[in-house]
């Protein structure tokens, strides 16, 4: 067990996978929690406390380790494209396009390509969407679902549109706005993150994903009734919007409704039974459990 997951942590340092990252991290509590279990026999109290203390101990050590390594490895990926977003003030959405110019830089194309096969043109939206370039990314997908048809690619295209995308088309400059803002997170200039968001939602009202990530800025600031507030409205715009349910359910847990959270971390795993961060959340539920944490 313990060469397959040094193995395993050396893959996801080579890929720069976050999700490899917090499967690595959840094989190490599983097996801290094999080699710290107390044998089979009679201890004295005394013995059974302090197993038990030294037991939650690791074990603490453990979930911390789980959430930074996921926290550092989500903002390592999102600087990697933050760091080179043009400035708020520098969108445009006429000629000379400095967005575009970086959009064809970074090795994706302007326009989305013919000839590829189901399995590219996935991989092609997904990629479009990661670096948040919503409309290149709509049409990859569709084109992966046309060219499949029937088949798994397909259905797979399918749950990503609808849950991962937003409902409607958006404007590039609203596209612009979100991505500058996300930049501007990354690096930890919130409050300009914050305004550029709120000015987006302003412009853009029906465009789902400023609602969920500022509604996600608040989760982490603490602001969890304002949070709510937020995801809820992203929610009206687009039911299947997955982060928001996600950002939800961690709003409800910091507000200790786990109920709450865990209706919500349903309802995003019935859309996406693989989203990492729904799974995420309710495994920090379950770990605040076991700790008696609040």
């Amino acid at each position: 067990m313990i060469p397959g997951i040094f193995i395993l942590i050396v893959v996801a340092f080579v890929w720069q996978s976050p999700f490899l990252f917090v499967i690595s991290l959840v094989s190490i509590y599983n097996l801290i929690k094999q080699l710290t279990k107390p044998p089979v026999k009679e201890i004295s109290v005394a013995t059974d406390s302090k197993n038990s203390l030294w037991q939650r101990c690791i074990l603490s050590i453990a979930y911390l380790l789980l959430v930074g390594g996921l926290t550092a490895a989500y903002s390592i990926e999102n600087s990697q494209i933050a760091s080179k977003m043009p400035q708020f003030g520098q969108l445009s959405t006429r000629g000379n396009n400095p967005a575009m110019t970086l959009l064809m830089e970074g090795g994706l194309p302007e326009k989305v390509p013919d000839g590829k096969t189901a399995s590219e043109y996935f991989t092609l939206g997904f990629q479009c969407k990661r670096a948040g370039w919503i409309e290149q990314a709509r049409e990859a997908i569709n084109r992966a679902i046309a060219t499949d048809r029937s088949g798994k690619i397909a259905s797979k295209a399918e749950r990503f549109l609808r849950t991962r995308l937003p409902r409607d088309p958006v404007p590039e400059k609203a596209v612009l706005m979100n991505i500058t803002a996300n930049g501007e997170n990354s690096f930890f200039t919130r409050d300009k993150a914050e305004e550029i968001w709120k000015q987006c939602i302003a412009e853009y009202p029906k465009f789902e994903w400023p609602y969920g990530n500022l509604g996600d800025l608040y989760v982490q600031e603490g602001k969890y009734k304002d949070a709510e507030k937020l995801l809820n409205r992203a929610l009206r715009i687009n039911p299947d919007y997955v982060n928001a349910w996600a950002h939800l359910a961690e709003c409800k847990l910091n507000e200790c409704d786990k109920v709450g959270a865990q209706n919500c971390i349903n309802k995003a795993l019935v859309l996406e039974p693989d989203d990492m961060v729904a799974k995420f959340i309710g495994l920090k539920m379950r770990l605040c459990e076991l700790f008696h944490l609040s």
